[in-house]
């Protein structure tokens, strides 16, 4: 109890900084870009992947720029991955509704909660390794999925479509199986950290 007192203490002392900002108003437009596939409301899902991956980059760049990371921070900024993770292989699945789009998105939905046990551990144990695997995880596979994520909401646009190859090239279920390469490439980096630094 005396841990979460404590916490909650310097969470309420440090909240109030530009990266955190930037990390929430990226939580805001990943659940409206979600929010917006499931209404059908495409012309809406470029812009809001656009405002996420702006978010995600000023997050990023305020928080390195910073000189004292917050608690807030470092708790949220994975957070809003796995979120991000999670929400866009269901709107993608939601959006094929094809019996191998589920299976995949459960396979990536599988690969995610065990990379966050794996990060729960790691925060718990206070291990080194735990700022390298982030840090591998963030570049790689989230680059991934930001590049999904537009590429995604170009296809569902017929203002778009005329300028882009066919989608069969770009088929939902392609960029799913991308999507499950990333995962696994990071829980890899994971694993093989984990050995490195234990």
């Amino acid at each position: 109890m005396a841990f979460f007192k404590e916490m909650a203490i310097v969470v309420g002392r440090e909240w109030n900084t530009r990266s955190n900002w930037a990390t929430g108003s990226s939580f805001v437009f990943i659940t409206l870009y979600a929010f917006c596939v499931f209404k059908e409301y495409n012309e809406w899902l470029l812009p809001l992947a656009l405002a996420y991956w702006a978010s995600d980059y000023l997050d990023g760049h305020w928080a390195r720029k910073s000189i004292k990371h917050t608690v807030l921070g470092k708790i949220l900024d994975p957070v809003r991955d796995h979120y991000c993770d999670l929400l866009l292989s269901f709107s993608i699945a939601w959006t094929i509704s094809s019996g191998i789009t589920w299976f995949v998105t459960a396979n990536i939905w599988f690969v995610e909660f065990v990379i966050i046990i794996i990060n729960c551990r790691e925060w718990a144990k206070e291990q080194t390794c735990g700022g390298f695997v982030h840090l591998a995880g963030k570049i790689g596979r989230q680059t991934v999925y930001i590049g999904v994520m537009i590429l995604f909401s170009l296809y569902q646009y017929p203002l778009y479509q005329s300028f882009l190859p066919p989608w069969g090239i770009f088929s939902g279920e392609a960029l799913l199986f991308v999507m499950y390469f990333a995962s696994m490439c990071a829980l890899c980096v994971y694993g093989k950290a984990r050995k490195k630094f234990s």
